[in-house]
């Protein structure tokens, strides 16, 4: 998909995967102060990675987790989910977009598109984290993501994990008004 001069795709060559190890490299660990060790791209039938593209260079991604044979999610090594967990539910990942306040549209696209594949695929639940001080939590939020747990994650940093169930339709609205809200200011942001 293209927008606005901006390429979204799901990754599949080592090129591709190499772009969301950079993304992750340069938003993560240079302005987050992530480790390195959490850089890794996952390279299994269990990870789909969004790519966002502009002018040949990857300025954003996001990695889906969808679940395994058990219905086990990476974020279940770090927190027992089975009060929030239905039976098909998956995992955001991630998202890092590079210079992001001029990029605002960017992440969103990404949740969006996200969002859109894993509704197509009827899963119930998103789960996802962010650090505590993320400037991630707003847009989370306006996706209809709720706070449920706070949790240490490797020694490093707190973070929130978060939930969006995507069969409610209340949720569902919000959803849609959040993604509206971000075509409303991208266009706002283009005709400055």
């Amino acid at each position: 998909m293209t927008n606005k001069g901006i390429i979204y795709k799901i990754a599949e060559t080592e090129e591709d995967f190499e772009a969301v190890y950079q993304v992750r490299k340069n938003v993560l660990v240079k302005e987050l102060g992530y480790s390195e060790k959490l850089l890794e791209v996952e390279k299994s039938n269990n990870y789909l990675h969004l790519l966002a593209i502009k002018e040949e260079n990857p300025i954003g991604a996001i990695t889906i987790n969808l679940p395994d044979d058990k219905n086990t999610l990476s974020i279940d090594k770090y927190y027992d989910l089975k009060t929030y967990k239905s039976d098909n539910d998956v995992e955001f990942k991630r998202l890092a977009v590079i210079n992001y306040r001029k990029n605002i549209i960017i992440g969103s696209t990404l949740m969006g598109l996200a969002f859109i594949y894993v509704k197509k695929k009827n899963f119930q639940n998103i789960f996802l984290t962010t650090p505590v001080t993320n400037y991630h939590i707003g847009l989370y939020q306006k996706f209809a993501a709720q706070r449920i747990a706070k949790i240490p994650y490797e020694g490093i940093l707190n973070l929130y994990i978060m939930k969006i169930n995507i069969v409610d339709p209340e949720q569902i609205e919000k959803y849609k008004r959040a993604h509206k809200y971000y075509y409303r200011q991208y266009d706002k942001f283009i005709t400055k």
